[in-house]
């Protein structure tokens, strides 16, 4: 699974990191809160700034995505794409999202866990379903 860490100064890094228990620990040891005030001073400053994350997208290019929120909360994204088909005479795929805008750390740690194990149904399920972004294109 592909690991991308971007910073609040939209620096990003991208590595391979093969075990769910790895993955914990880089999210463990990374000062979030330090990244969120450094996000914050950028921004009041007017500086170009990018919101600090972490995104782990698996073989089947589906990303589960969070980052700080200002009260010790993280925010979840997690994107994945759906093959649909249109009358039977062309296929599209439909990308979608969804989001959780506050949780505890140990909450998107068992989210990254399910991601690892592929449990992409548990997670479905587990994060809201209104307000899914969608967005469609033809399937090549």
């Amino acid at each position: 699974m592909l690991l991308e860490l971007r910073k609040h100064d939209g620096t990003d890094e991208v590595i391979e990191v093969l075990g769910s228990n790895l993955a914990q620990e880089i999210v463990t040891s990374i000062d979030w809160d330090a990244e969120r005030r450094r996000f914050e001073q950028l921004v009041e400053s007017e500086d170009e700034a990018f919101f600090p994350s972490i995104a782990f997208t698996n073989d089947c290019f589906r990303t589960l995505e969070l980052g700080p929120n200002s009260d010790d909360t993280f925010w979840i994204s997690y994107r994945y794409s759906v093959l649909k088909s249109t009358f039977g005479f062309t296929s599209v795929i439909q990308e979608r999202e969804q989001r959780l805008q506050e949780c505890e750390l140990a909450i998107a740690l068992g989210l990254l866990e399910r991601h690892y194990a592929g449990k992409h149904q548990e997670i479905v399920a587990l994060l809201p379903t209104e307000n899914i972004s969608e967005d469609w294109r033809e399937a090549e």
